[in-house]
């Protein structure tokens, strides 16, 4: 797997999946999760590992979605 950039700060998140998503890049998506992660997905199921999880965003991105980030909300003290 090519070397990804990380996510730094919670923010970093929505934009590299939006990026990541928006180019077709399923092996990007997955990068942003833990190689032993569970993903609540699909309903009623889940998707364990991460290459699991990067089989499943690329049969997802198959049909070329377009993500758009959402606004952080905002930080509580």
């Amino acid at each position: 797997m090519p070397e990804y950039e990380k996510a730094m700060r919670p923010e970093d998140i929505t934009r590299l999946f939006v990026e990541r998503s928006n180019a077709g890049d399923a092996a990007g998506v997955a990068a942003l999760y833990e190689e032993d992660a569970v993903m609540a997905y699909p309903p009623g199921d889940q998707t364990v590992g991460r290459e699991a999880i990067r089989a499943l965003w690329e049969k997802v991105l198959a049909n070329r979605p377009h993500f758009e980030p959402e606004q952080p909300l905002p930080t509580l003290i």
